[in-house]
């Protein structure tokens, strides 16, 4: 999410921007210590319990595509999309049997170990520059990425992956915030810009036991995103103000 450039440290087991507000709170209730993380000067912060990464079981399939370089300067910038396992094998096949000895500039069919698994990569190399493909393990590390968007007013535009208990508040102006593979979290958007014209948008990607605090016109939908066949389908769906469970 970004372009890329965004530094990240390890606070309370997640990484979030290195240029954010952090400090530490009592839990009223436990006593323990919870993990404040301030995201802007507008009211956006996350709260959460100490974060323990998974051990990654899932496997996903992932196009990478790189676009060039501005030529009024600036960085080619790398594009991640998913893919179907379907693609990835046939992809896997066609690049094989293009690859030989004789043909040593052919697309390259590689296998990399990762712990005991031997997984797959392919590279391949066309008019509009190179392509790679990449089986690996959903990555399960709790992260905290933001950005701002548009021209006339911002929209904060966040995604907030694989945590346990945390709390999202969102801010002043409007938001489109996306929480996936998380569980027993909550995101409150329903305390400002509850009109039409700057409502907010939230997103619960899998897991399960989260909840959703929605303001007027806040559109929320929670959906299932099939690594397998890289499908997201949307099992509920609401536009109006209200407090929504998965």
């Amino acid at each position: 999410m970004g372009d890329g450039k965004v530094e990240y440290v390890n606070f309370g087991g997640a990484l979030v921007p290195e240029n954010s507000r952090r400090t530490t709170i009592p839990d009223e209730e436990t006593g323990k210590k919870l993990y404040c993380v301030f995201l802007d000067d507008k009211g956006t912060k996350i709260t959460y319990p100490e974060q323990n990464k998974k051990q990654p079981k899932q496997i996903e399939y992932v196009k990478l595509t790189s676009s060039r370089a501005s030529l009024f300067g600036g960085e080619a910038t790398v594009h991640e999309t998913n893919i179907s396992k379907a693609q990835f094998d046939s992809i896997w096949e066609d690049a094989r049997s293009f690859t030989s000895c004789e043909n040593l500039n052919a697309n390259s069919v590689k296998s990399y170990y990762k712990g005991d698994n031997n997984l797959r990569h392919v590279e391949t190399g066309t008019n509009t520059g190179l392509k790679w493909y990449y089986e690996g393990f959903v990555d399960t590390q709790p992260k905290v990425e933001i950005q701002q968007e548009g021209l006339l007013f911002n929209t904060n535009k966040m995604k907030v992956s694989n945590f346990s208990g945390a709390t999202v508040k969102g801010s002043e102006d409007e938001d489109d915030i996306t929480l996936q593979n998380s569980d027993n979290c909550t995101i409150e958007v329903d305390s400002d810009n509850n009109n039409i014209l700057f409502s907010d948008n939230v997103k619960v990607v899998n897991g399960s036991g989260n909840k959703v605090v929605a303001g007027d016109y806040d559109k929320t939908t929670f959906a299932k995103f099939d690594y397998n066949t890289a499908k997201e389908t949307a099992v509920k769906q609401y536009k109006s103000e209200g407090k929504y469970k998965q």
